[in-house]
């Protein structure tokens, strides 16, 4: 296998999705011989660097962190948890405010939109706070759940809810990070035999063929 083959077909398997058996089967190398010389590469993975700058703006893949403070994953889940028609007018009213929030691209709209949702607290609190008790069981739980949830997820995500508006520089949603790591999880889902060294390569290769200006 020449070298210049060889990197063609490494290269696929670690940015195109594409298994040792699909490679051989389109190379005409057997998976053992494949295997040798990705095990091969894999060792020799490249060094990351980065260009160091007085200001740093670290982007989170958000897939293990449970306080998710993108605006598009909050409107998306509270939308999920109050459904399309919520039953109660704390609900409904809630759902509107949260439909508001991709329309936030200014400190007023920001402000505006924070004094509502203050608001319809202090009306619905009672109502949040409302709980069930069961007489087989002695216990007592939030009867409004869905609706609570939705609050508890805003209030706790507030302080960082708006950071983009500070600097042009912090996205608004982190669509674009997630797009980027859910290919390079998908991938590593295809070889999930790796160790966890070769997984750390295996990533180490991805983020710079991916790097690569063509």
């Amino acid at each position: 296998m020449g070298l210049k083959n060889k990197e063609i077909w490494f290269k696929k398997w670690i940015v195109g999705k594409q298994t040792y058996e699909q490679i051989s089967a389109e190379s005409g190398y057997s998976v053992s011989t494949l295997q040798r010389y990705f095990n091969v590469m894999l060792s020799k993975a490249p060094k990351l660097s980065y260009r160091q700058n007085k200001e740093v703006y670290l982007l989170i893949d958000g897939t293990y962190f449970s306080n998710e403070i993108c605006l598009v994953h909050i409107q998306r889940m509270c939308k999920i948890w109050l459904s399309a028609y919520p039953k109660s007018e704390a609900g409904f009213e809630l759902r509107e405010i949260v439909c508001k929030l991709h329309f936030i691209d200014d400190e007023v709209k920001k402000q505006y939109w924070i004094k509502e949702f203050l608001d319809w607290f202090e009306k619905h609190k009672d109502f949040l706070n409302e709980k069930s008790y069961s007489l087989e069981t002695g216990r007592f739980w939030y009867t409004h759940k869905m609706v609570r949830r939705c609050f508890s997820v805003i209030r706790k995500a507030l302080p960082n809810m708006f950071t983009f508006l500070q600097n042009h520089k912090i996205p608004k949603t982190t669509n674009g990070i997630e797009s980027f790591f859910g290919h390079l999880k998908g991938n590593l889902n295809i070889h999930r035999g790796l160790t966890k060294s070769r997984r750390k390569k295996f990533i180490q290769w991805y983020l710079f063929y991916k790097n690569i200006k063509s």
